[in-house]
């Protein structure tokens, strides 16, 4: 009687730690998918920091980038990437976009925007600014709202997954 009511525990136990397990791996697998998002933010932080810059200072392309900062883009590598300006600052954001986990249209845009860097007019880059900023908004956007579906379904999954391999095994 006694060993029957440790091996409930432990097989209670072992469940417990089956379905946690599984929670925690649809969290992390949640968390990935929400790095897009906070690349894309952070790109927009930077577009809105070029922005400032370009009307109300003169200041070269390296002073503009070395004061930004944005924990996603730097934990990715665009901002080490960016900063490092080998090649110039066109071809290194073009390099540093690469880097980013965003796909399509957000990518084709700023690959688009890294090419006019410093080789185009002011009113040229401005353009291509608002161009590029209005395309990752609406991006930025819908990945908001994905993000958050996809977080609470990861995690539900993972434990209704982990909840199945528990009643399974035991």
């Amino acid at each position: 009687r006694g060993t029957a009511m440790i091996f409930t525990s432990l097989k209670l136990f072992s469940a417990l730690i089956i379905v946690g397990a599984c929670f925690f791996a649809g969290a992390a697998l949640a968390d990935a998918e929400a790095a897009s998002y906070r690349q894309l933010s952070g790109m927009l932080a930077l577009l809105a920091h070029i922005r400032t810059r370009i009307n109300y200072t003169h200041f070269s392309l390296e002073v503009i980038f070395s004061d930004f900062y944005d924990e996603a883009l730097e934990k990715c590598g665009f901002l080490g990437c960016l900063k490092d300006g080998r090649g110039g600052y066109s071809a290194a954001f073009c390099e540093a976009v690469e880097r980013l986990s965003l796909t399509g249209e957000a990518r084709d845009a700023l690959a688009a925007f890294g090419r006019t860097l410093g080789g185009v007019s002011m009113r040229e880059q401005y353009a291509a600014l608002e161009n590029t900023e209005a395309i990752l908004q609406e991006k930025a956007a819908h990945l908001r709202e994905s993000a958050e579906k996809k977080r609470r379904s990861y995690r539900s999954l993972g434990a209704l997954t982990g909840a199945m391999i528990a009643v399974i095994l035991f």
